[in-house]
């Protein structure tokens, strides 16, 4: 069931339906036995429990040969299709914002080039790999240069550094032209984006304190090993002939391979275009065997697809290099839920949140598994919870609202449905219209 716990899920409002019948599909039980509907971890929509079921590009429905083919379902459907999933919500990665609308006229195309002169213990690789790093840099603080002078970004009040590090999570560079005569490296690049899109995406981003931490601390990596091989490369001009040193030197200049590879993967991703995300994070792992964050985000775009188990088998690696990485246990409950293996979730979500007390998300996707369990009292203690760590959590709101629908605490569940969709949850809208007509 691709997408299944992750993906946007939504019930159809069949209009047609009496009352007790739309209940039934809504959020109560089943017609064939209990059900109803359990909140999604990270994506916010309601996933339909009980017998049924239907999927529809990722959606699922439940009391399916009850619903007709109208208008209302069409509109409905459609309007789901922006919904905000798990890869856009990794917590302290990656995946981003999606630049929405198809339209190009307001695209601007940003070119520059660099080249870099290569030293006696450079190769073509080492020697790319530093000119792609810089003339990235180049391009990417000349978009942001125009985003500050043109854009919203310049009532932002944020470094132009700060901008630079969050256009990199926002846009793709691409290399079209390259040369290599053996002792200089020549490499163009170039970003095509439209800058109103992007300025909207990166006050999006810079909202996100974990979002933002990975793309800082991607950098920062790439920093380091720019200031390492400087170092080695004044060391090895005195002694050349230094293997160890030699090798370090390699080793240093495939973090720089390894994070434009995973910088790639990012792109990949907030385009939903796993396929490419899972290679790119492959190559940045075969740069780099002990990249943690790589290993997680690869985790990530598995699931996605639907392969729990590779998912699982990441993040098992992630634990195995980091134990005390509480996102790799959050994300591994998730991969379990999503086989319905809810105890192996929780027990997750248990090690993450001892890792991590403040962690709002994991509260909200462990509520999720006791939801699933029918456990709704210890489901809307831990919705509680992580909406007093994060008071804006709207998919909080509406988790809690479906649990006291299932506890019959209807004025309860219309309060915390009306409060998701005043915080931009589409599922609460929905779930407010269905609960008060």
């Amino acid at each position: 069931m691709r997408g299944k716990f992750l993906t946007p899920h939504r019930i159809s409002p069949a209009p047609h339906l009496n009352p007790l019948v739309r209940q039934h599909c809504v959020f109560g039980a089943s017609p064939k036995g209990r059900g109803g509907l359990a909140p999604s971890p990270l994506g916010g929509a309601p996933a339909p429990r009980g017998a049924g079921r239907v999927g529809m590009r990722g959606r699922w429905f439940d009391c399916a040969d009850q619903i007709s083919d109208n208008t209302s379902m069409g509109s409905l459907m459609s309007s789901m299709k922006t919904r905000q999933r798990i890869f856009s919500a990794l917590i302290g990665f990656s995946m981003l914002f999606v630049l929405s609308g198809n339209s190009n006229a307001a695209e601007k195309i940003f070119i520059k080039e660099y080249t870099y002169q290569a030293s006696e213990i450079d190769s073509k690789v080492t020697s790319r790999a530093q000119a792609l790093e810089q003339a990235k840099r180049l391009v990417l603080e000349e978009l942001g240069t125009y985003l500050i002078s043109k854009t919203e970004v310049k009532d932002f009040a944020i470094s132009s550094d700060k901008i630079t590090v969050l256009t990199a999570g926002v846009v793709q560079t691409e290399i079209f032209d390259e040369k290599w005569d053996g002792k200089e490296y020549y490499l163009k690049a170039r970003i095509t984006a439209d800058p109103d899109k992007v300025a909207k995406a990166i006050d999006k981003l810079r909202k996100d304190e974990g979002k933002t931490k990975e793309l800082e601390d991607a950098k920062k990596r790439a920093d380091d090993a720019l200031e390492e091989i400087a170092r080695l490369k004044a060391e090895l001009d005195v002694v050349k002939d230094d293997k160890s040193k030699q090798l370090e030197y390699a080793n240093t200049v495939n973090t720089l391979s390894a994070t434009d590879w995973f910088e790639k993967g990012l792109a990949f991703g907030k385009s939903e275009d796993y396929d490419n995300a899972i290679e790119a994070f492959s190559q940045a792992i075969e740069f780099e065997p002990y990249y943690v964050v790589a290993y997680i985000v690869r985790g990530v775009a598995y699931n996605m697809k639907g392969q729990y188990d590779r998912a699982i088998k990441d993040y098992n690696k992630t634990i195995s290099l980091k134990p005390d990485y509480a996102e790799a246990y959050h994300f591994r409950g998730v991969a379990y839920a999503n086989k319905d293996q809810y105890d192996k979730a929780i027990k997750d979500y248990n090690k993450a949140i001892s890792l991590k007390p403040d962690y709002a998300e994991a509260y909200y996707v462990r509520g999720n598994a006791y939801y699933m369990k029918d456990q709704y009292g210890k489901a809307i203690e831990d919705f509680n919870k992580a909406i007093s760590l994060k008071p804006d959590y709207g998919l909080a709101y509406f988790g809690r609202g479906l649990a006291y629908s299932m506890k019959r605490e209807y004025k309860k569940a219309i309060a915390d449905s009306k409060k998701a969709c005043e915080l931009g949850d589409v599922g609460g809208c929905f779930l407010e219209s269905e609960m008060t007509k």
